[in-house]
């Protein structure tokens, strides 16, 4: 936990000094990457899965290409397609950052093909936090800065081309969310739900300083004060921790110090359009416990450093 507190820190400091196109251009060019390296995964997992050796990684076998195309398949998986990881250590994690290239290509770089490359990364994770958020992105692109240009006859072209996008993205977001709570990956619904439950329970009962970082601490508490009885067998949720990154974030540190982190999210001066950014990494923390990593960290940091100490 530390080295990552060190690690935002350092990367802050390093972008605080220059240009947010300095920042854009960075992650443009490793996102970029990452959204090819997604597709690129899933066509060699389905044609030439023979190139892929199996790595056990914390009681879980990956499938991997030298580390770089990766993918791992659980119970959920076992009956839909394979699904991407990428560097990270699900493809709920990967959405996130082929998201945020996503709304660089919409609203940096302008990139038609780039729009459909990193449309196309998004669903190959078939996460549905990350169908959702790609649906949010594209919705207030073709609303706010697409079909708003023009003449008449224009913004009408534009509007049905806009919603023959948007609407294949609405019936993707609904099937999956659907098969989340009522299909074969339901557990996943299920545990999540738990998290959510248990998690306010532990906030509620230490509501002012948390009870920190220590995993045991949350253990214990979840055991105490969880629904395991109700939405999961009880084997299950020992020694589990948190999925919902907001529930970690008021748990770990209490509901004053996270409330400076939520609204970081929103206040942060990285990305021009800040609701929808904060709305973006919201969401994706409802489904990840990322929040203290250095990217989610930074963009807390930036808006209270320089309020209290840089007087901006």
């Amino acid at each position: 936990r530390f080295s990552n507190f060190i690690g935002a820190l350092l990367v802050f400091n390093l972008y605080l000094k220059v240009s947010k196109e300095t920042l854009y251009r960075d992650l443009y060019i490793i996102l970029r990457f990452m959204a090819y390296q997604a597709i690129i995964t899933l066509f060699l997992a389905v044609f030439f899965n023979f190139l892929f050796i199996l790595v056990d990684v914390a009681d879980t076998i990956h499938h991997t290409i030298l580390f770089v195309f990766s993918y791992h398949i659980t119970i959920e998986d076992s009956v839909g397609f394979i699904r991407p990881d990428g560097f990270f250590y699900e493809p709920g994690v990967y959405q996130i950052y082929l998201n945020v290239y996503l709304y660089l290509c919409l609203f940096v770089y302008k990139k038609r093909v780039e729009n459909f490359v990193a449309i196309a990364a998004v669903i190959t994770t078939q996460s549905t936090t990350g169908i959702i958020i790609c649906a949010l992105l594209i919705g207030y692109y073709v609303v706010l800065e697409y079909i708003n240009k023009g003449s008449l006859a224009e913004r009408i072209r534009k509007l049905v081309v806009g919603l023959a996008i948007i609407i294949p993205f609405i019936f993707i977001a609904i099937d999956n969310i659907d098969n989340k709570f009522n299909g074969d990956n339901k557990g996943s619904s299920w545990a999540r739900q738990f998290d959510l439950l248990t998690g306010i329970n532990v906030i509620l009962e230490n509501p002012l300083a948390g009870i920190g970082f220590e995993y045991n601490q949350y253990y214990q508490a979840a055991n105490r004060l969880g629904y395991s009885d109700t939405f999961l067998d009880k084997a299950t949720t020992f020694n589990r921790g948190n999925t919902n990154g907001v529930i970690f974030l008021l748990y770990s540190i209490g509901i004053p110090l996270g409330s400076f982190f939520l609204i970081g999210m929103f206040a942060q001066r990285f990305f021009n359009h800040r609701l929808l950014f904060g709305i973006l990494l919201s969401l994706s923390l409802s489904g990840e416990s990322i929040i203290f990593t250095p990217f989610f960290f930074n963009d807390h940091l930036q808006r209270h450093i320089e309020y209290f100490f840089l007087k901006k």
